[in-house]
């Protein structure tokens, strides 16, 4: 008989030996010393090859070829305790038995059965009779062993047995800090550390071995060609800095080609590279661009919505798009395991290391040596610059080097950033001539990127609605006009007010098939471009478009500056007009009154054509007393975390936590619901199995604003189970909360 791993028939032996080999490969890959990739490929060696060999027992056999599970026994256990038999250490042991779930009192959801592991009586009835059915297949096992022994050249003649209990002690698999039988109170930190490395590697291994995913190699970025244009001054700059980076460069300067020379010329051996940004739209353009630079096979993406956006990368084929959902369900699952050199990631995956959110093994071997470019942190929430300012630092002492990139960068935050980090280079255009170091050329190529006026910014009278006659002015002109709103309704009642001429509207509360439908008519070539486009400030950030005129609601500088870049992008036309009003439709101030009405005061006294030092001096006046009132409060909140402050005091191995949950999701109070006019379609797509595209339909929106219009609905195949909103939508104008249409009826 062959034993069997899976119930597609792969034999034990096939999925042992490619656990194995994935892992020997991931270890290559770590970013590590070779002495210390050479002690754990002798510490994995056996532990990979026989993390499963508990799967040999006759019930999981059983189960394998039929239905149903083996009555919640866990086979890892059995794995294990037969390890014990080859003298290996509790951590390796530790390792096998954990590689599936938790240990006791892990603030995780999986933890293992407490019954198959309490061993202070011995073996238990249910564990002994786990172990009484490996070894009713003891002569299938042995000649396993012998195929697996050989394939690795391990000399032993080995005969199946098994030991009473664990073969490691009872405090490995006790979680608790207080209790004095637990780990943290037994466990020496440094063997903490290796348990927690083995297991991950492990883990990484078995998922990629299940998948068949070879790892892959990892990218030399000193033969990357980054840009193929001669270097501006501050670039070269960039590429010469060997410490800890904070670049400040204007948009369309080339910053990004700047950071990517930093990584280059600081990599060290298999040293990973992660490219951190705010939003989901910037992230999947920075994917784009990576994967152009170093081969998209090299380039993972992490967001809450990647598979929706690796979905629609594909090509249509309307009879794979299962084969094509199962594609980007896998490629966005390998993004979180050990197996892209490169990332593109939120803030938020970053942090499931230092909060020890499920995989944080993973991150923990990936981290040293590791490069992390954390771009826009200005626009991170209080909280999530506090957290993300505590990681960078936790990543530093893993020898990691830590680039910040911004083209605003307000004094407080460089501040915060070096009493966060410490020595850190700060590098931007030259602002002078520096005989020694440049050459005239490299000096004239940084002042034109600071000299350089693209835009006559003008504050006027009233609203958007009041300037309605001065944008159709500019669209009859033949102008490609972008309007800029700071709340949703503002934007829509302006497109009802110009929607003679066409308008595309573009804002948060569209579903994500029609956004990236919107998104992709902006992208169009120059002369298609459609004007007018009218938009929030999901804008700023989520497209890279060059209009010719902007009327825009006011904002803090920074935000602005974002809106700004959006005209006259690369500067090649005469300065473009730039038209801020003074009053916001709404009464909601969805940003600081003060900064706002400061931004107002000192654009009015700026001087047109403004330059980016302009935007620099007035920033840092908006900026100058740094977070105020409830900010300082939730900075503080993320920055003082106890989690990541004090990492290895509250390290524990086979421990993970609902981290998302308990700090960081919904902080705004969100939730994603479905229009009731798409309730047919989206069973429809449920029904053939289409989840990414029924998904696509949702729509984020604040809990608060709707919640006496939501009806909770489980399609009853499926099980999956959506929020339903009473409200009409609208594919060009979006979400229209004010507007009921008929009253729920699912019958």
């Amino acid at each position: 008989m062959v034993l069997i791993a899976k119930r597609d028939g792969e034999s034990l032996y096939d999925h042992s030996v490619l656990t194995y080999e994935y892992g020997m490969k991931i270890i290559d890959m770590l970013p590590c010393i070779k002495e210390e990739r050479e002690t754990l490929k002798r510490l994995c060696s056996l532990p990979l090859l026989l993390h499963d060999i508990g799967k040999a027992a006759t019930g999981f056999q059983n189960v394998l070829k039929s239905s149903g599970n083996w009555g919640g026994r866990r086979h890892e256990i059995i794995s294990g305790s037969f390890l014990s038999n080859f003298g290996l250490s509790d951590e390796q042991i530790f390792a096998v038995i954990t590689h599936h779930k938790d240990i006791l009192n892990s603030r995780g959801r999986k933890i293992l059965p407490n019954e198959q592991i309490d061993q202070f009586d011995g073996d238990t009835g249910l564990l002994s009779d786990m172990k009484k059915q490996f070894m009713e297949n003891s002569e299938e096992i042995e000649t396993l062993l012998k195929e697996l022994f050989s394939y690795i050249g391990f000399d032993t003649d080995f005969l199946v047995s098994m030991k009473e209990g664990l073969g490691l002690a009872d405090y490995w698999l006790e979680g608790s800090y207080s209790s004095i039988y637990g780990q943290r109170k037994n466990v020496d930190i440094s063997r903490i550390k290796l348990a927690s490395k083995l297991r991950g590697i492990i883990i990484a291994a078995d998922h990629l071995a299940s998948s068949h995913h070879v790892p892959v190699d990892q990218i030399d970025m000193k033969r990357i060609c980054i840009t193929e244009y001669p270097l501006r001054f501050f670039q070269k700059q960039c590429m010469d800095c060997h410490k800890d980076l904070m670049l400040i460069a204007p948009t369309g300067s080339g910053k990004t080609e700047a950071a990517l020379l930093w990584a280059q010329s600081n990599q060290k051996e298999n040293s990973r590279l992660f490219y951190v940004l705010p939003y989901q739209a910037s992230i999947n353009a920075m994917h784009e661009r990576l994967s152009q630079a170093f081969g998209k096979e090299k380039i993972g993406v992490l967001h809450s919505n990647s598979i929706s956006y690796l979905y629609n990368m594909q090509s249509v084929d309307e009879d794979k798009k299962l084969d094509y959902q199962k594609a980007a369900q896998n490629l966005s699952s390998l993004a979180r395991e050990i197996y892209y050199p490169v990332r593109v990631c939120t803030p938020h995956q970053l942090l499931r290391f230092g909060l020890k959110g499920t995989g944080w093994e993973f991150l923990f071997l990936e981290f040293q040596n590791s490069l992390v470019i954390y771009d826009e942190i200005h626009a991170f929430q209080p909280r999530i610059a506090g957290l993300t300012l505590a990681t960078a630092k936790l990543l530093k002492n893993l020898g990691a080097k830590i680039a910040f990139v911004s083209a605003t960068f307000p004094e407080f935050i460089k501040k915060l950033i070096r009493d966060s980090l410490g020595d850190i280079e700060e590098i931007t255009p030259a602002k002078k001539f520096i005989n020694e170091k440049m050459t005239l050329d490299e000096y004239k190529s940084d002042q034109e990127i600071l000299n350089r006026k693209r835009h006559r910014v003008t504050v006027i009278e009233g609203t958007l609605e009041d300037n309605t006659g001065k944008i159709s002015d500019e669209i009859n002109a033949g102008k490609k006009v972008l309007v800029i709103a700071n709340h949703v309704k503002t934007v829509q009642r302006i497109y009802d007010l110009l929607q003679d001429y066409e308008p595309i509207l573009l804002h948060s509360r569209f579903n994500r098939k029609d956004r990236r439908d919107k998104e992709e008519l902006l992208m169009v070539k120059e002369s298609e471009k459609p004007s007018p486009v009218i938009a929030t400030q999901v804008i700023e950030v989520s497209l890279d478009i060059d209009y010719d005129v902007m009327f825009t609601e006011p904002a803090p500088i920074d935000a602005l500056t974002q809106r700004f870049g959006r005209v006259n992008r690369k500067g090649l036309r005469e300065p473009a007009n730039i038209y801020v009003v003074e009053r916001q439709v709404s009464k909601h101030n969805l940003y600081n009154k003060e900064r706002v009405e400061k931004t107002l005061d000192l654009l009015k006294e700026v001087q047109n054509p403004v330059d980016e030092m302009n935007l620099v001096d007035i920033t840092n006046k908006v900026y100058e007393g740094g977070y105020a009132g409830e900010e300082i409060t939730e900075f503080n909140f993320g920055y003082q975390n106890e989690e990541i402050q004090h990492f290895e005091n509250n390290l524990i191995a086979g421990v993970s936590r609902q981290w998302i949950d308990e700090l960081l999701d919904k902080m705004d109070g969100s939730c994603e619901v479905l229009p009731l006019q798409f309730y047919d379609e989206y069973a429809s797509l449920i029904e053939k199995g289409l989840w990414v595209e029924a998904r696509d339909l949702l729509i984020n929106i604040r809990y608060s604003m709707v919640y006496d219009k939501i009806e909770k609905w489980e399609h009853k195949e499926s099980g999956d189970e959506v929020l339903l909103i009473n409200c009409q939508y609208s594919r060009k104008k979006g979400l229209l909360t004010d507007d009921k249409p008929s009253n729920f009826d699912f019958d």
